[in-house]
């Protein structure tokens, strides 16, 4: 149902302040409450976003999460139109509560704790002018190599400019989207929150293997890229919506991107090898990148240790191949996107058939937590030093190699388990969204391996508070990487 007023949100700051009102409804029980949300403002639609970055809601919609602080226990709404916002929660309890607020791409949220004490409670929170993450954004990619961005009501086409087997995107702190997109040349497109292509676009003639971030703890957005060094650059929009870029000095190493709180995660394609390095922007963007060091080496060496000390015990999977699709960075954790995790080599007895070997569909969310420290030495000094720990797999279930020693997992496997996690395409300050793309099987032939019998496009869900991972089908039209 669409809102008759759009909402206007003022701040003379940086932050936003909405009232909270809670009343008691009667339950029977007595024993929860039910916080409604009362948004104020004047109408306006000339804008998708008003003079502090925030958006005016007009089919805007709004999610309420509260995490009882004692317990644990986690609570989720999804309230639709504003005039709807409300949660019931048990009282007598202290919750951290998280209030977002969508448009078309972006995602705004703020957060405060506070005790529901029954009867009528009243609490301030803060909206953050800085986008939080964006909502999940699905693509299709055609033999050409042409691809077609999928927002949650828009179809993004530009025939002339989107080309790429694996399109990257990331948003930026006013929630529209940056893209990498080509004509001629590479070049960098934006869109506004609501999903509005802008036609100016900046070109990068010397680059190639682009790839983009976004800090949401700082409201910044990065493009990485190859010139013969690993570079990396600062991008924004200047008032009209054009890109603009500011080189930052300094060499990352080879490999893709995730960027949180200033420091940069850089990934290697392979398991093998260091498997992640780290660096710290500069408060002076003209200054060159810092190096962060890092127990990296331990959980990613040229043997796969963190593969094989921890998934060997309880699958027979190959020591050394795996694919690192994706990489994102919160506060205490790095995800990585795994595929392609084969398996032959451990079991000399237990060979797989060529055939079949591009067949085996295992993927995971590897979740490495992280904390950081500094060390005397170094230059500048004290220097800042990453300390991994307690890596976790999500989304890999138990398996073993048949009799016959040619085996594809039962389809019964995937309904709790990644077939092919190949890319980040959302984040909403809890759920992580990934595309996960896969591919079903009659049954495994004597000769020439299975046989195909249907694609499967899926979007999983990873909440990074609960650690619980869904699965649902995409939307018609999204297929991820090209289908046979």
């Amino acid at each position: 149902m669409k809102i008759k007023k759009l909402v206007l949100l003022l701040l003379c700051c940086t932050m936003l302040t909405i009232a909270f009102t809670a009343c008691d409804f009667g339950n029977n029980d007595g024993n929860t409450a039910t916080v409604r949300i009362n948004f104020t403002g004047n109408s306006n639609t000339t804008r998708a976003l008003d003079g502090e970055n925030l958006p005016f809601f007009n089919d805007t919609s709004v999610k309420i999460v509260a995490i009882d602080l004692e317990t644990g226990r986690y609570f989720e709404t999804d309230c639709g139109p504003i005039k709807n916002a409300s949660i019931k929660l048990p009282v007598n309890h202290k919750y951290k509560l998280k209030v977002k607020i969508y448009n078309e791409i972006g995602i705004w949220m703020g957060t405060k704790n506070f005790k529901v004490k029954g009867k009528r409670n009243k609490v301030s929170i803060k909206i953050n002018k800085n986008a939080i993450g964006w909502r999940p954004i699905g693509f299709s990619v055609d033999a050409s190599n042409k691809y077609t961005l999928y927002t949650p009501s828009k179809t993004l086409e530009n025939p002339d400019k989107f080309y790429g087997d694996n399109p990257f995107f990331c948003t930026d702190n006013k929630g529209g989207l940056y893209l990498i997109g080509e004509d001629g040349v590479t070049q960098l497109l934006t869109t506004s929150s609501e999903g509005d292509l802008n036609p100016s676009a900046i070109e990068f003639p010397s680059l190639s293997s682009l790839d983009l971030a976004y800090d949401y703890k700082t409201g910044k957005s990065y493009l990485s890229g190859s010139n013969g060094n690993w570079v990396l650059k600062l991008i924004e929009k200047n008032a009209s919506g054009k890109p603009k870029k500011t080189d930052i000095p300094g060499n990352i190493g080879d490999g893709h991107i995730a960027v949180h709180n200033n420091m940069v995660f850089v990934k290697n394609d392979s398991i093998s090898g260091d498997g992640l390095g780290f660096w710290e922007i500069p408060l002076n963007p003209s200054s060159s990148l810092i190096s962060i060091t890092s127990n990296s080496n331990y959980y990613f060496n040229s043997t796969g240790k963190l593969i094989t000390e921890t998934l060997m015990k309880t699958h027979p999977i190959s020591k050394t191949r795996a694919t690192i699709n994706d990489i994102f960075v919160d506060d205490n954790s790095i995800y990585l996107l795994l595929s392609d995790l084969g398996w032959g080599d451990v079991d000399p007895e237990a060979p797989i058939i060529s055939s079949l070997a591009n067949s085996i569909q295992v993927g995971c969310i590897l979740k490495i937590d992280y904390s950081i420290s500094e060390q005397s030495v170094g230059t500048p000094a004290p220097q800042k030093k990453l300390n991994l720990s307690n890596p976790q797999f999500f989304g890999l279930g138990k398996f073993k190699t048949a009799p016959e020693k040619e085996y594809i997992l039962p389809e019964s496997y995937y309904k709790d388990n990644f077939y092919k996690p190949i890319k980040f395409i959302g984040f909403d300050g809890d759920n992580l969204y990934i595309a996960d793309d896969g591919i079903q099987y009659d049954g495994i032939a004597t000769t020439g391996g299975p046989k195909f019998k249907a694609n499967v496009n899926r979007i999983a869900c990873f909440n990074t508070t609960t650690e619980k991972l869904s699965f649902e089908d995409a939307p018609a039209g999204v297929t991820w990487a090209e289908e046979r």
